[in-house]
C-alpha cells in the first residue's frame, strides 16, 4: 500500500537519489533539493511504496502554487502514480489555502501534457524557444498551464 506525505529534510538522501534516476541529465543538485525541502515558500510531497517512488515539488506565493517538477522512478512510469500523487498534492495544497496551480512543460513532452490535461489543467500560453537544446532535446517552447483548485 502506498503512502503519500510531505517530504522532510530527513528524506533528502533518498530524494537526491530519486532525482538522479528520474532526471539523469538535468537533475537538481543536493543543495537545491535541500533548499526545496527547507524553504517555507516551497513544499514537496513523496509517494512511497517501499521506498520513495515518486515526488512532486512546488513553490508557493500567497494563494498560488507552481509545480516545479514531478518525477516517477523510470521502471514505475505509466502506472498512474504521478496522477495519484498530484491529486493528493492538490488536496494538501487546498488545505493550505492554495486556489490555483501553475506549471510550464516542454511542448514536446506529450506524456506530461496528457497527464496535465487529464487533471483539468488548461493552456494559458506559450513561451517560444524557452528550453535550451540539450543532448536529449532540441530547443523547445514551454507550454504554460494552470488549474483552479475547487474548494
Amino acid at each position: 500500500m502506498a503512502d503519500i506525505r510531505p517530504l522532510q529534510l530527513s528524506d533528502l538522501p533518498e530524494l537526491h537519489r530519486q532525482e538522479q534516476r528520474c532526471f539523469p541529465q538535468e537533475a537538481w543538485s543536493e543543495s537545491l533539493l535541500r533548499l526545496q525541502l527547507s524553504d517555507m515558500n516551497r513544499c514537496s510531497f513523496g509517494f512511497f511504496s517501499e521506498d520513495l517512488s515518486a515526488f512532486a515539488c512546488f513553490s508557493k506565493v500567497l494563494d498560488e502554487a507552481e509545480l516545479l517538477q514531478v518525477g516517477v522512478t523510470p521502471v514505475l512510469r505509466n502506472q498512474g502514480i504521478a496522477k495519484t500523487l498530484l491529486l493528493e498534492c492538490f488536496n494538501q495544497l487546498r488545505s493550505q489555502q492554495v486556489t490555483r496551480v501553475m506549471l510550464e512543460v516542454r511542448a514536446g513532452n506529450k506524456a506530461a501534457l496528457a497527464l496535465y490535461h487529464s487533471l483539468g489543467f488548461v493552456i494559458d500560453g506559450l513561451r517560444k524557444n524557452y528550453y535550451p537544446a540539450t543532448e536529449s532535446h532540441a530547443i523547445e517552447d514551454a507550454v504554460l498551464m494552470s488549474l483552479v483548485l475547487d474548494k
